[in-house]
């Protein structure tokens, strides 16, 4: 048996079919929270040390599968929408979703929606705040910019419990947060920024 590993573009055309459209030129709010998350974190390492453009393709294959499937779900249709790129003081943001009837119920309230995949255990998933910090600020900023108080957070967990049980998991919070809350969050970035000398 002859074998002979070919470099496949497989990556490269799943992230030109599945990913954000290209970003605006300009300080991107994700820049502001993974330098945030460095320096609060500094001792862990960083997530430089992963290839972004792998774990990124994955990710926008999930957003994929997540569209279409809350699509199929949903009472009515254009329920859930891509709201594109928003700028706000300065800042560019990229949302994943928005769910334009959160609740369900036909009110029409909107609310952020959030979508992950991660290679870690689920279980972590029980402390928010301790374990995806970033998820928090990042969806805050979301909310903030669009104008809302409520998101939901869905996020795959590839590898299960990452002990016994390796089967995926899908975990999902819904979250309401205060005006306080949105703003403190929208000025801790803004502060951080400045502070570096992006804005």
């Amino acid at each position: 048996m002859k074998v002979q590993e070919i470099n496949s573009r497989l990556t490269e055309v799943l992230q030109g079919t599945f990913g954000h459209p290209e970003r605006s030129e300009g300080l991107h709010v994700s820049r502001i929270w993974e330098d945030l998350d460095r320096a609060i974190h500094a001792k862990r390492g960083g997530i430089d040390q992963y290839d972004l453009e792998e774990y990124g393709t994955l990710g926008f294959v999930w957003e994929r599968v997540l569209e279409t499937t809350l699509e199929q779900l949903a009472l009515s249709s254009g329920r859930y929408m891509r709201p594109g790129e928003q700028f706000c003081d300065g800042i560019y943001l990229t949302p994943d979703y928005v769910d334009l009837d959160f609740m369900g119920d036909g009110s029409w309230i909107m609310g952020v929606e959030e979508w992950k995949v991660r290679w870690c255990s689920y279980r972590k998933g029980d402390n928010l705040e301790q374990n995806f910090w970033k998820w928090l600020v990042q969806t805050k900023a979301y909310c903030y910019v669009l104008n809302t108080n409520l998101a939901r957070l869905r996020s795959l967990f590839i590898a299960g419990d990452w002990k016994q049980d390796i089967t995926p998991r899908l975990r999902t919070w819904e979250l309401i947060f205060t005006s306080r809350e949105l703003q403190n969050n929208w000025d801790m970035l803004t502060g951080h920024a400045k502070r570096k000398g992006w804005l």
